[in-house]
């Protein structure tokens, strides 16, 4: 195609009246060329008179369409309608939504990318509309009225789709476009075939000669002279050539078998005879499907190369390829075979296809019932000697929902939206699997809402997790601190009655060491006047790391004296309660070991317990729980719970390879379900695979992460034995920070103890990765408020916390949690245990309490399938959903920062079948809402004649508030509300958003040239030579500080009220002075207030005072004198801004003589003013460059 651009020739004004012309810009179309000319055009003396319609408040775009334009072409010789616009005097101005135009029109979307020139965009006044030449009144009401009605319109005329497939090729709305010769081509009745060949040629529509010309060939009738001059005369010369071949040679072709004949020669291309094509006898039976549950089929447009659609001439149309259809065959149970996909332009072909499919599944469904109510016996027989029919004779599929495998914890705490398949305006995903996914979603907020609030109770179980890296030792302390057990007024467990080192390896019988222990520590009580009481755990788990660090134990061990000793120990620890419980089960791997012990009373209520392991070092537990049986609740739905114990890589710089440990755990570990594998047939009598379950197939998921111990095990060449290399007990997540910031943190006193473990977390290894989802995604821990867990030193070298000078402190024994919506999941403690010395680590627990709904298992499952049936058939009805939105624009009305706005909407079926909806972006790049937009629900299901409420809410942080100050203040954005199987919805959201001070680089802030909120447009700010040398915001708070609130006492130390902080932000957004908030009649509170205001303000800054690149010199420092000398590098604002601030902490703490008061100020100040990054620099550093100026 080729683009030419005609220039206005001169214009001779003695000739022309100048109120009888204007210069517009005309699209004509070719022969393989568009072509731009400005040209004059008359003035019409007519008024414009506005569309009825289509002239839109809200709308940006004006259209402009003249009475002048005579009907197009394409109506004049229609028999059976004259379609034309109506005469009138006036030419009719449209005003629109420039989206609708941008998103669909490739012609509008250069033009209003590229605008022709001059003060303002065409289109963006009524004097400026914009001309469409050629285009009648009808044509442009009709494609107007399908981008706003959607895709899904069933009452189009021929003549409509006509007037759509005219404007839309000649201003380049392909996709509307495409959907009108589809829409055309199966229209019923169809178009005369000269008028099929009319348009075809015209538009470009190769696809429709073909069979119009076939038709023309057989049919008995001879082309009339006005079908003969619309043809042409080539045209007409070359189908009377193939009447005759056929009228000579071919006089037995009927209709249904003439297209296995060429008609080229009536195209004007190579071939000038008509050539046989294959015979369907010839074509090869590839596969046959087999119509079951699961089989489906789902229909999309083809997104090959983009189609020229252009006018051309009329050799090149016929070698592009017509419009396109991807047919996807899922064939559902049958594994072995992949899902097919085949293209398609045959849209007659297609519905056929798809006509079939909704026949034969209908007798599938139907019959189903009746094949099942065959013997087992019957059902073999039959499968045996007629295998195709195994498919239809199998066990029929249950709702997945009534499985007894919990769903993967992953998927339902992911949101649901995040889930589906992409999808844009225009173009939707893959809506049978989108239906799925929403569908089981809404029938779990069912069984939230409406089953569990009426279940007549709730089982509540205490559980009690420990992790422990033993490093080798064998038990030779008390463990009832950590274990639970309280010995009350019992005697200590004393050295001697544990179990000495030498006394397991010379045990070789492996007795039960765990009776003796028992016995020695319950003093002899009968068990029967011992009792539980509330505060008992019911479940206990413990894991254990670096159980036994032998060379025989990481070859090849089966002895279980260890697991004895330390099962014995752990019994021992519960001291005169031991006698309430018992061992539930346990796994060991080498080193690892997870122990389960329960209530007796409770022991019946756990069972189906699993156990696996892995070779990257882990091992895991699986255990059902059942609540006990009750007068209430007969047969109570069971609760799965599973631990897992790992150790990952070690050393500092391997976390990379401890997260990739994770997520390979997370894929190999494995447990055995004993459920036969359903898609996969036996073979020679052999069991079929059995189906895995992997760990996150759970209710509630228990992570305790430990320490790895690196072992390197090789065979001398020298010698012919193997010795073992053993390295330090490096850990696992680490804290990035230098080894001397970690331990003096770790000394803060308890008035900047919260802040310096804060710090501390923030550059801890494990939070990281979770932070990032590298790791651990989707976890939860529970606040850490105990001390590093390791390295301990027994040795000589401890500092005088105790922990190991040659190893950093750190976290590395964790307890992590994941649990679905039907568990509430409750953690009241997590601690370490300091008391318990026996290893280089510290022991840490967990308590947590899990109460679950008490549900009758048939009455949950006939709830299940209850709601099911009210949704089941969704991807099959024939029915398009339809929805009503209660409004189509949505006013914010004021936005400001950390200020949340909410609106609503209703949004309600009024169709007959259920709908789904979910937004989508307007493009495949696009997101489905601004940054600055939240939306509560971003899919869901509505049944018939049910609504929902959508809250649109918006509340902004730093980052978000930092771009939106530098933009335009009106805000809008269209949202695309797509309904499955339906037609797209557009929601238009607007918003005034006020700017503020915060959140926004301190020299941007100098050229203000007020205060923010007077500022009306970008272009008032002040010119770099004439900005202030400091915010007016930054003075304005200090020097009402140094007025006023000096001697306050916890000045930047204490929160401000937050009603008085918001207070305070107005009056710097507006210029007002802080003396209009005195009728607070509290000083000292608005001393605070004006303080944080001061700290939150400078921890806004998108860039610190001290800028990040100069952070590792500050560190660096070791003199006031170098301190100021590194002062002449910092950009004069945010100089000015560091002089500023720290001037006045140095008045503060002359104030006070306080060192503990002068070092939390310098703490506080620090994290901001030389503000944290992912990239660990020394705190300790940043605090002694910070100290040079203040104290």
């Amino acid at each position: 195609m080729a683009l030419r651009a005609r220039t206005r020739p001169e214009l001779d004004s003695t000739n022309l009246d100048e109120d009888k012309v204007v210069s517009g810009l005309v699209y004509e179309s070719g022969q393989g060329s568009l072509t731009l000319t400005f040209q004059d055009v008359p003035l019409s003396t007519t008024s414009t008179a506005r569309h009825p319609r289509f002239f839109m408040d809200e709308g940006v775009v004006f259209l402009r369409v003249s009475p002048l334009c005579s009907p197009h072409p394409d109506f004049i010789t229609r028999s059976r309608n004259q379609v034309a616009d109506p005469v009138t005097e006036h030419d009719c101005l449209f005003k629109v939504h420039r989206y609708f135009l941008e998103r669909d029109s490739e012609f509008f979307r250069d033009m209003f990318s590229c605008p022709l020139g001059g003060a303002s965009v065409e289109g963006e006044t009524e004097e400026s509309a914009i001309a469409l030449p050629g285009v009648t009144r009808f044509e442009l009401e009709c494609l107007l009225s399908f981008l706003y009605n959607g895709m899904y319109e069933r009452d189009v005329s021929i003549d409509e789709w006509v007037a759509i497939l005219s404007i839309s090729s000649r201003f380049l709305f392909d996709r509307i476009r495409e959907r009108a010769i589809r829409e055309i081509a199966t229209y019923a009745p169809p178009l005369d075939p000269v008028e099929r060949i009319f348009l075809a040629t015209k538009h470009d529509i190769p696809q429709w000669l073909r069979p119009a010309y076939m038709d023309l060939c057989i049919r008995p009738e001879s082309l009339t002279e006005e079908e003969a001059q619309k043809l042409g005369l080539p045209t007409v010369v070359r189908l009377a050539r193939a009447r005759e071949q056929l009228s000579q040679g071919r006089r037995e072709t009927r209709r249904e078998t003439f297209d296995d004949y060429s008609v080229d020669a009536l195209t004007g291309t190579k071939q000038t005879t008509l050539q046989p094509q294959p015979h369907h006898s010839q074509y090869a039976l590839e596969h046959i499907f087999q119509i079951t549950s699961g089989f489906s089929i789902t229909m999309a447009q083809s997104r090959r190369n983009n189609i020229d659609l252009r006018p051309s001439s009329t050799t090149n149309t016929l070698n592009q390829p017509g419009t396109e259809m991807v047919l996807t065959i899922n064939p559902g149970h049958d594994s072995a075979s992949q899902p097919l996909s085949l293209i398609t332009r045959d849209s007659q072909g297609l519905k056929l296809v798809l006509e079939a499919y909704r026949r034969l599944r209908k007798i599938s469904v139907e019959l189903t019932p009746l094949i099942f109510e065959a013997t087992q016996q019957a059902r073999y027989e039959a499968a045996v000697i007629y295998k195709w029919l195994a498919p239809y004779l199998a066990e029929p599929s249950r709702i997945p929902m009534l499985s007894s495998i919990p769903p993967d914890i992953r998927i339902l705490k992911k949101p649901l939206h995040t889930l589906l398949s992409a999808a844009s305006a225009g173009i939707p995903g893959d809506e049978t699997s989108d239906i799925a996914l929403v569908r089981e979603d809404w029938i779990r907020s069912k069984i939230k809402h409406d089953l569990i609030p009426n279940c007549p109770g709730t089982s509540s179980l205490r559980i009690r997790i420990g992790t422990y890296n033993v490093n080798g030792q064998l038990p030779s302390q008390d463990l009832s601190p950590w274990v639970g057990g309280r010995l009350d007024d019992s005697e200590p467990l004393q050295k001697e009655h544990l179990t000495t080192k030498n006394s397991i390896e010379n045990n070789s019988d492996s007795i039960s060491l765990a009776s003796t222990l028992v016995e020695t520590s319950s003093h002899s009580k009968s068990p029967d006047i011992i009792s539980s009481d509330l505060s008992d755990s019911d479940l206990l788990v413990f894991a254990f790391q670096e159980l036994d660090l032998s060379t025989e134990a990481l070859l090849y061990s089966t002895k279980t004296v260890r697991e004895d000793a330390w099962c014995a120990a752990l019994f021992a620890g519960l001291g005169e309660k031991a006698s309430l419980y018992e061992k539930l089960t346990s796994k060991q791997l080498v080193g690892m070991l997870l122990v389960a012990i329960v209530k007796k009373e409770l022991k019946s209520c756990f069972v189906d317990i699993k156990s696996a392991s892995g070779n990257k070092g882990a091992t895991a537990l699986r255990l059902t729980y059942v609540p006990p049986l009750s007068s209430k609740v007969h047969s109570p739905k069971p609760t799965v719970l599973t631990f897992v114990n790992s150790h990952l890589a070690a050393f500092d710089e391997m976390y990379e390879r401890r997260n990739a440990d994770f997520h390979d755990l997370s894929k190999r570990l494995m447990f055995d379900s004993g459920i036969p594998a359903p898609s996969i047939q036996s073979e020679d009598g052999l069991d079929a695979p059995i189906l895995p379950l992997n760990i996150y197939e759970t209710d509630a998921l228990f992570w305790m992460v430990g320490e790895t111990l690196c072992v390197a095990l090789f065979v001398s060449h020298r010698a012919s034995s193997s010795r073992v290399l053993k390295g330090g007990a490096d850990l696992n997540y680490r804290i990035n920070l230098p080894d001397i910031d970690i331990r003096q943190l770790l000394r803060s006193q308890s008035e900047s103890r919260d802040l310096d473990w804060k710090i501390l977390l923030g550059y801890d290894q494990l939070r990281l990765a979770m932070r990032t989802n590298k790791a651990f995604e989707l976890f939860s821990e529970h606040p850490i408020t105990h001390p590093p867990s390791y390295r301990f030193s027994a040795g000589i070298t401890p500092d005088d916390q105790g922990y190991d000078t040659k190893r950093k402190p750190g976290w590395t024994d964790r307890i992590l949690y994941l649990h679905s919506a039907m568990v509430e999941l409750k953690q009241f403690k997590y601690s370490s245990h300091p008391e318990i010395t026996m290893s280089d680590h510290r022991p840490v627990s967990a308590d947590f309490r899990m109460t679950t709904p008490l549900l009758n298992r048939v009455a949950y499952n006939s709830f299940i399938e209850d709601t099911w049936k009210l949704v089941a058939s969704m991807e099959d009805e024939d029915v398009t959903p339809k929805v009503r939105l209660s409004d189509s624009i949505v006013d914010l009305g004021q936005i400001s920062y950390r200020q949340r706005a909410t609106k609503t909407l209703d949004l309600e079926n009024i169709g007959q079948v259920p709908c789904i909806y979910r937004f989508i972006g307007a493009n495949t790049e696009q997101i489905p809402h601004p940054e600055w937009l939240t939306i509560d629900k971003m899919t869901g299901l509505i049944l018939p004649g049910q609504r929902t409420t959508l809250a649109l809410s918006t509340e902004l942080d730093n980052n978000v508030t930092s771009r939106l100050n530098r933009g335009t203040t009106n805000l809008e954005f269209t949202l695309v509300l797509h309904i499955a199987y339906s037609k797209d919805h557009f929601i238009t959201v607007i918003g005034k958003y006020e700017r503020t001070c915060f959140a926004n680089d301190v020299t941007w802030l100098t050229r203000l040239p007020g205060p923010i909120k007077s500022l009306r447009s970008l272009s008032e700010l002040l010119p770099e030579e004439h900005m202030m040398s400091a915010p007016r915001e930054i003075m304005l708070l200090i020097k009402w500080i140094m007025s006023n609130a000096t001697e306050v006492e916890g000045i930047f130390l204490k929160p401000g009220d937050e009603e008085l902080l918001h207070s305070i932000r107005e009056c710097l957004d507006v210029g007002t002075e802080f003396d209009i908030l005195r009728h607070t009649n509290d000083n000292e509170r608005l001393a605070l207030a004006v303080a944080d205001t001061l700290l939150r303000f400078l921890a806004s800054l998108p860039e610190p005072i001290f800028p990040t690149p100069l952070h590792q010199r500050c560190v660096e420092i070791t003199s006031k004198e170098e301190a100021f000398e590194l002062l002449n590098e910092l950009p004069s604002v945010s100089l000015n801004v560091w002089i500023s601030v720290t001037a006045v902490l140095h008045y503060i703490t002359q104030q006070s003589p306080s060192k503990r008061h002068t070092e939390q100020l310098v703490a506080v100040f620090a994290s901001v003013l030389l503000r944290e990054t992912d990239v660990p620099i020394s705190i300790l550093g940043k605090r002694n460059f910070v100290r040079y100026f203040i104290a």
